[in-house]
């Protein structure tokens, strides 16, 4: 099932493996699930009925994981629930990790990378942890839902000394003064760190609600980010002064500071910053869009370290449960098993004086049956009698046969093994390699946008001396347009407002806004300026009867030194499928002016592809009237891809 949310809870005081029963019970009974004497231990797992008579699927699993000998071995226990909804199915699942006692004594006494080593297990830890993920799989493909963080996980949290790499986590933000400033930049600087830490700055323009905001953040995300409210101007510039030059944040604005900040080679642009201006066009819409964008990187987490050998542990339990009946589909243990099993056959059918020996069962139930009938025979034999006498060649044979048979299965099952442990190791590369590849990305993203911005200043610096050379008939070398390039969407749209005067740009601030909580928002900041800035020359050509074509035809023969955008970006239609769809056309209906359409509502299928691929895969969607009676371009929407028969 797809994954909504993950957090992995440090627990300081080993608290939590004797809390988590007992909450994981409270939490079922909020649910209307009563567990009151039933033995959740069943490995198939319990079913019983909810508050709403909805069915559940409740289970639970101990294992111990390996350790040296005459050593406590550290426990694992797995807590997982499963509910169905009209929304769809639900999946909360807790493992929770004890630690030898040998090891909490060795980590309480500072010395943690000797308890790793009492761990036969690459990367162990010493303390305890809780893991929870929750999955969700919809009743109709393409819904999304994202709920914020289960109350289990909250329960789990105020039971414990939780933290990710020393950073506390709760589901309140913290409030900072200047004197807590120091401690704040080791949270922010922590090389240990795996969870976003959220910093709001003072605003004395109070341009939004910012405690509620960060309240509804720090609930909604408690156990993948830490939110912090800085709550002066003092406390602001104390930050900035305390962090390496560029990670300060100002003015009211929200910044998130990814795992790694402040670490050498570190770029601050990577830890992106949400204006207060983007915050307070969006409204609404910027906790939902802020939390969100969190809980997605939270399902990008890695497991922790014990995670695997967990996994295979719980994995053998289950296999163990339910046995496939045909040896040529199970594993090389259950074919060991087998053979085992036929040469017990073989030994007990000659202790019976057994003249020949059948084939032997193809299927472990059947074996097993057969075994247990063979040793019944042998028990209840009579005392006395002339044994009969035995075939003893053939029964030797197949003795033989079986025994090699064995030691086959064996070197077999040792040769999987191999492979699986080798198949662990590159797991666990290919993490390494994800998560550098994505950080690699990151960076691309960020160095696209500042050549995007770099560009358009130069772009818009060549278009203003063409202009002034060709209106003076001097040329002119030293003047450069005053308007700077935007840095996020919410600073582009304000700015069009402002300065474009043949755009009208609709209800889009909340939408447009909402882009700037994304990694690549200032990319996209960068290139909605540019398209928006190629619709405004456009529109003064067309409007003075300067050009004739389409906005696609001034992209593909714009005058020099003027605003375009490449043809690849500009599409002046919908596919079939969205032109035909009445829900699909009624998301693409925006409101303009009466003298260009007398309902006051126009279908505006022409757009401009931000960015063609990816997600947010942002539009921005226009109306061209520029050789009409207005002589404008009306921009009904600028935001995420809007819904498609294949995107949605």
């Amino acid at each position: 099932m797809p994954l909504l949310y993950r957090s992995i809870l440090q627990d300081g005081g080993n608290d939590l493996p004797t809390s988590v029963d007992r909450l994981f019970t409270q939490w079922l009974g909020s649910k209307g699930v009563d567990v009151s004497g039933v033995d959740l231990d069943d490995r198939r797992g319990v079913e019983l009925d909810d508050q709403s008579g909805n069915r559940v699927l409740v289970q639970r699993r101990a294992v111990a994981l390996p350790a040296p000998r005459k050593t406590a071995p550290p426990r694992a226990e797995r807590f997982r629930l499963v509910e169905h909804t009209n929304l769809g199915r639900w999946s909360t699942t807790v493992t929770v990790f004890s630690p030898s006692p040998r090891q909490a004594e060795l980590f309480a006494s500072g010395t943690s990378e000797t308890a790793q080593g009492t761990l036969d297990l690459d990367g162990g830890t010493a303390s305890s942890w809780a893991w929870v993920d929750l999955e969700f799989e919809p009743s109709s493909p393409g819904d999304t839902v994202r709920p914020g963080s289960p109350r289990l996980v909250r329960d789990l949290m105020a039971a414990g000394e939780v933290h990710d790499g020393g950073v506390p986590l709760t589901a309140e933000p913290w409030r900072i003064r200047k004197a807590h400033v120091p401690e704040l930049v080791r949270h922010i600087r922590s090389p240990d760190r795996q969870v976003p830490v959220m910093v709001f700055a003072s605003d004395a323009q109070r341009a939004y609600d910012r405690d509620r905001l960060a309240a509804l953040l720090a609930r909604d995300l408690a156990g993948v980010a830490a939110v912090f409210l800085l709550e002066d101007a003092a406390a602001t510039e104390a930050l900035a002064r305390e962090l390496p030059e560029g990670l300060g944040v100002y003015a009211g604005a929200l910044r998130t500071y990814l795992p790694g900040a402040g670490t050498e080679g570190d770029e601050p642009s990577r830890h992106r910053v949400l204006g207060r201006t983007s915050i307070a066009a969006m409204r609404a819409r910027a906790f939902p869009a802020v939390r969100d964008h969190v809980l997605r990187l939270s399902t990008q987490r890695p497991a922790p370290p014990e995670a695997e050998a967990i996994r295979r542990l719980m994995a053998d339990v289950e296999a163990r449960a339910t046995e496939p009946r045909d040896p040529s589909d199970s594993a090389p243990l259950v074919r060991s098993l087998l053979a085992w099993v036929n040469l017990q056959i073989v030994r007990v059918r000659l202790a019976l004086g057994a003249a020949t020996v059948d084939a032997p069962p193809t299927s472990l139930p059947a074996a097993q049956d057969l075994l247990e009938h063979e040793i019944d025979r042998l028990i209840h034999r009579p005392a006395s009698g002339p044994p009969q006498s035995p075939d003893l060649n053939n029964a030797n044979e197949e003795l033989t046969r079986l025994s090699e048979q064995l030691a086959k299965v064996s070197d077999e099952r040792a040769t999987y093994e191999a492979l699986l442990s080798e198949a662990d190791d590159e797991v666990r590369a290919f993490r390494a390699l994800a998560d550098d590849e994505q950080l690699t990305r990151q960076y691309l993203e960020l160095e696209l946008a500042e050549i995007s911005r770099q560009d358009a200043d130069l772009r818009r610096r060549l278009a203003f001396l063409e202009r002034r050379e060709r209106e003076r008939g001097e040329r002119v070398v030293a003047e450069v347009d005053p308007v700077p390039a935007p840095t996020s969407v919410a600073d582009a749209v304000s700015l069009a407002r402002e300065t474009l005067s043949q755009v009208v740009l609709g209800n889009v601030e909340e939408t447009a806004a909402e882009l700037d909580v994304h990694t690549g928002g200032e990319l996209y900041a960068a290139k909605t300026w540019a398209a928006l800035q190629a619709l405004n020359d456009y529109a003064v050509a067309r409007s003075a009867a300067q050009f004739a074509g389409s906005f696609y035809q001034w992209c593909q023969q714009r005058p020099e030194g003027a605003w375009g955008m490449s043809t690849a970006a500009v599409a002046m239609g919908e596919s079939e499928s969205v032109n035909d769809n009445p829900d699909l056309r009624a998301k693409r209906m925006f409101p303009v002016p009466r003298e260009v359409d007398a309902e006051g509502r126009a279908y505006m299928p022409a757009h401009i592809k931000i960015v063609k691929r990816g997600s947010p895969c942002p539009r921005l969607h226009f109306l061209d009237d520029a050789g009409g009676a207005t002589g404008k371009v009306y921009v009904g929407y600028i935001g995420e891809h809007l819904p498609t028969a294949r995107f949605r």
